[in-house]
């Protein structure tokens, strides 16, 4: 009778082993809003990424990854700090610098960031890949080492640009 009671153990267990993972997928499938896991990413993404219509850009990136920069106007101190980190970031990269375009945004990009968020977009750093989708941004006060990490590891995983 002993016996017979440790096999029927052992069996529920064997089948928990193999049922659990499935049901623990399952309930973070649908309920995934519910829980905030850490990401290693320092930027805010965008999600869905917005591509970027304007024929500068698309001039400007070429095959490169670009970061741009939209400052208020005119460009002031603050702007010329954050534009000397930017390029710093740049040189940071070591060999990847040349798969990176760094920019000042004009006019015309300033308002066709205007048109797709709908707020105010001054005074951010945007990351925008190679074929022109804007994904992520930063604060204008965001530590360069946080975006130069970033750029880290989008150059080391990335197959484009």
């Amino acid at each position: 009778m002993q016996m017979k009671k440790i096999k029927y153990i052992q069996l529920i267990l064997l089948i928990l082993v193999f049922i659990f993972p499935m049901i623990a997928g399952t309930f973070l499938y649908f309920y995934h809003a519910h829980f905030q896991f850490k990401t290693t990413n320092h930027g805010i993404l965008v999600n869905p990424p917005k591509m970027m219509r304007t024929k500068h850009i698309k001039a400007i990136i070429g095959k490169k990854w670009l970061v741009m920069y939209v400052p208020a106007m005119p460009c002031n101190e603050h702007c010329r700090r954050i534009q000397h980190n930017l390029n710093q970031v740049k040189l940071a990269l070591g060999k990847n610098s040349d798969r990176v375009n760094i920019i000042l945004s004009d006019f015309d990009m300033q308002s066709e960031l205007s048109a797709t968020f709908g707020k105010a977009t001054t005074q951010k750093i945007y990351l925008i890949d190679p074929r022109g989708y804007l994904f992520m941004y930063y604060s204008s006060d965001t530590d360069p080492m946080n975006i130069l990490k970033d750029l880290k590891h989008l150059l080391e995983v990335s197959q484009i640009g």
